[in-house]
């Protein structure tokens, strides 16, 4: 992962998260309601937990900018 660029970093998480989301919607039409509401709950739960990695690469991403020269800054921040 280290080797990815913050670019793909991301969409490999938003890949993952649409896999889970179909895995969930495929397996729910065998569920009672009560485990169907369950399964929600803990989509959520994952959700949560993916937008705190992204929030935390974009955190690393900025401390890592302050060795840049301008013009680098200016780039990087295009590309995100």
């Amino acid at each position: 992962m280290k080797n990815m660029s913050l670019m793909q970093q991301q969409q490999y998480q938003q890949q993952q998260q649409q896999q889970q989301q179909q895995q969930q919607q495929t397996s729910m039409k065998n569920m009672s309601l009560m485990e169907v509401l369950e399964a929600e709950q803990q989509q959520q739960q994952q959700k949560q937990q993916q937008q705190q990695q992204q929030q935390k690469q974009q955190q690393q991403q900025q401390t890592s900018m302050k060795n840049m020269s301008l013009m680098e800054v200016f780039e990087a921040q295009q590309q995100q």
